[in-house]
Formats: C-alpha cells, sequence, structure tokens
C-alpha cells in the first residue's frame, strides 16, 4: 500500500465502527474463552500499546517489537510498542506515547493519533491493555531500548492485507499442542493479543480503501 493511500483514507478509518466480535476475535486463541467487554480482576493491571502506521520509501509501514527471551507470559513474542500504566501517566493513551518513546525512541511530537481501538483483557499475564492507533507522515528512525526489545521489526501494510498472511501456530499448552490463528510474515508469526488487535487495524483498512 503506498502511503498517500493510507493518508486518503483516514476520513473513513475515523467514521468506521466495529464491534468486538468482527474486529477481534477471528484472531483470538480458541482455548481464550470470552470475557465481558471492561473484564477485570482485582489484581488486573493496566497498560497500552500503539500500533503505528508510517512511510518507508513511500510505502506504508507497521512497526513490531520483539520482545527478549525471559521467564514471563510474553517471552520472545512479537507485540506492538506499549507497557504497564505508571502513575505518572493521566490517560491510557498517555502510557502508549511513553512508552512508545521509551522502548523505540519516536517521540510524541512525531505522531499523530488516529483512533481508539476496542480493549481487550490478556489472560496469561493479567493485564487489561489499551490499543491505540496512530501514523506519523514522515520517516522514522528507531532507537530499541535494549532491556525490554530484543529486535524491531518494519513490516508492509501491504503483506497484512494478504490472505495468505493469515495461518496458525503451534503452541505447548499445559502439556498440550494447541494451534492459534496466527499471521505470519516470512519467518514471523504474531499471534494472541497482538495478532487480535492487528486484525481490527486491519478490517479498519480494508473497509477504508
Amino acid at each position: 500500500m503506498q502511503f498517500e493511500t493510507f493518508l486518503k483514507s483516514i476520513s473513513k478509518i475515523e467514521k468506521i465502527e466495529l464491534t468486538k466480535t468482527e474486529a477481534q476475535y477471528p484472531m483470538a486463541p480458541g482455548f481464550r474463552g470470552t470475557f465481558p467487554v471492561d473484564f477485570k480482576k482485582p489484581t488486573t493491571r493496566n497498560a497500552a500499546v500503539m500500533p503505528i502506521i508510517y512511510p518507508k520509501n513511500g510505502i506504508a509501514h507497521m512497526v513490531f517489537i520483539q520482545r527478549p527471551v525471559y521467564k514471563g507470559a510474553h517471552s520472545g513474542q512479537i507485540a506492538f510498542a506499549g507497557g504497564k500504566e505508571e502513575k505518572e501517566d493521566v490517560t491510557f493513551l498517555d502510557t502508549a506515547f511513553r512508552e512508545v518513546e521509551e522502548e523505540i525512541g519516536i517521540k510524541r511530537s512525531q505522531l499523530i493519533f488516529l483512533k481508539e481501538l476496542h480493549s481487550l483483557y490478556v489472560p496469561p499475564s493479567d493485564f487489561r491493555v489499551y490499543p491505540f492507533l496512530s501514523f506519523s507522515k514522515e520517516e522514522l528512525n528507531f532507537t530499541k531500548q535494549e532491556e525490554e526489545v530484543a529486535r524491531i521489526l518494519e513490516i508492509p501494510v501491504t503483506l497484512l492485507l494478504k490472505e495468505s498472511s493469515k495461518s496458525t501456530k503451534e503452541i505447548a499448552l499445559e502439556q498440550k499442542i494447541a494451534n492459534v490463528p496466527a499471521y505470519k510474515f516470512e519467518s514471523q508469526e504474531i499471534w494472541g493479543a497482538t495478532a487480535m488487535i492487528l486484525h481490527e487495524v486491519e478490517l479498519l483498512l480494508r473497509y477504508s480503501l
């Protein structure tokens, strides 16, 4: 997708209303189950992530990060830049902007907020995640936070819109193997909450063209 094509679709994207079911559930792992719209436990923490669309050589791209390998629920996974809410954050959008600057070195002034997406509960880590779709009109140069980001991935939006990018991934689950919906870009696999959010972005782009 040419970045100019994306820019022309922005007014349509702002007006599109998707239900949570159509926006995210097609890429939800079958074992995940469904939760009430604002489901939280007493222990649940808040987090925010930011899908970002930007130009690279005139082509619309999205940026992802790969988490380091560690003893935790999301070890090694590909995700959007983002993280947990901190006391100084006034809104969840503030959380997303702050985390983007910390993790990939992009300042708030370089980005334009476009649309809040459906929040979702992530059972493995007990987070409620609030996604905010944003874009930049300029090419972005990323600097990764060494402690929290193993690498940065830049993926053309065109690949997102290809049905061939959807597949399944085998994961180990309580001594069993489960097949879950996933996006696959060359050797990269995106699944779980990130895939669910990515599917909402995909639909917004499709419906706006």
